[in-house]
């Protein structure tokens, strides 16, 4: 209003001339005597800004607990876009904005997160949005607790009625089943009675890995010829390699391999079934077994004495259930 009648002082606008307060006149010299003047105690008071700006923080500011109203006012807090967190700061204790990322997410710095106590931590549940890639994928591991505590961790097995397995019952224990058979080079000739047929046998992949085990289920010697022979299957958990013995020689274990058997298999000749020209004799026979590598050995006795008709007339076939 400066400079339209009025003088500026400040936060006050003083009129240069008789002025009707109550229509807004300017008047002539003489008129609207005791109606105007120009002294300060009839200056105008104007609101400043900071008297507005005062009002309007006081209307923003929210009471603790306050609850929210619609239509509530504020002011929006700017952040700056930092796509790698950098300190805008000039110094420690300087005013800074809150920086967020090309997403939009505000970076926070969480620190470094300290090691779980021992004990039960509960981390949370795995959601498997999509299909895992081909290859090793650890999730978690899984513990299994103690049913009481100071005893050793197990698995026990049941049966379909609820019942539990006694872990020395043997017919109860299924794997990955295994038949592997042998068949050796032969004499096609005669045996004396105490000689090995075919020299040692081995019976490969008898264990999943190496140093594992199962159990023997059963024996089944096959032979092409027409006869009925006595034989002992000696079977070693180990390569027998002290023991050195060839086919239609006598049959000797070198002591240094006595620790290595864990089976010897009869079969007599009741044991035999006619195929015909060929025979089969199968005995079922329950061992647990563990070997120092994957394959199993062993050999074959005559304890008759037989005549076989070519270099292929045994096969020895050994049927397993594989931890």
């Amino acid at each position: 209003m400066a400079g339209k009648g009025f003088t500026d002082k400040g936060n006050r606008i003083t009129p240069t001339s008789p002025f009707d307060w109550d229509t807004g006149a300017k008047l002539s010299a003489g008129e609207g005597a005791g109606t105007s003047d120009t002294t300060e105690a009839t200056q105008l008071l104007v609101k400043t800004a900071v008297e507005t700006t005062a009002t309007n923080s006081t209307a923003l500011a929210k009471a603790e607990d306050a609850a929210h109203a619609s239509g509530d006012k504020g002011i929006m807090a700017l952040v700056v876009r930092k796509d790698t967190a950098t300190a805008l700061a000039g110094t420690d204790g300087d005013y800074a904005p809150l920086e967020v990322d090309a997403s939009g997410r505000l970076w926070v710095n969480v620190g470094t997160m300290a090691a779980l106590p021992a004990g039960t931590n509960n981390i949370g549940d795995v959601d498997i949005a999509s299909a895992i890639p081909a290859g090793t994928n650890l999730i978690g591991k899984v513990g299994i607790d103690q049913a009481t505590p100071g005893t050793t961790n197990g698995v026990v097995m049941v049966r379909t009625n609820g019942t539990p397995v006694d872990p020395d019952e043997p017919a109860e224990v299924v794997g990955l089943g295994a038949k592997v058979a042998a068949t050796p080079t032969t004499t096609n000739g005669a045996y004396a009675a105490g000689n090995i047929i075919g020299g040692k046998l081995t019976f490969a992949n008898m264990a999943r890995v190496s140093g594992g085990g199962g159990w023997l289920q059963a024996v089944t010697v096959g032979v092409k010829a027409a006869v009925t022979p006595a034989l002992e299957l000696w079977l070693f958990d180990a390569d027998p390699s002290a023991t050195t013995v060839a086919d239609n020689a006598a049959w000797s274990l070198n002591v240094a391999d006595l620790g290595k058997a864990f089976a010897v298999v009869s079969i007599a000749a009741g044991d035999w079934k006619d195929g015909g020209t060929p025979n089969v004799a199968s005995i079922e026979y329950l061992r647990k077994y563990t070997l120092g590598a994957t394959s199993m050995y062993g050999y074959l006795v005559d304890r008759t004495g037989t005549t076989l008709t070519s270099t292929s007339d045994i096969v020895v076939t050994l049927q397993a259930a594989l931890d």
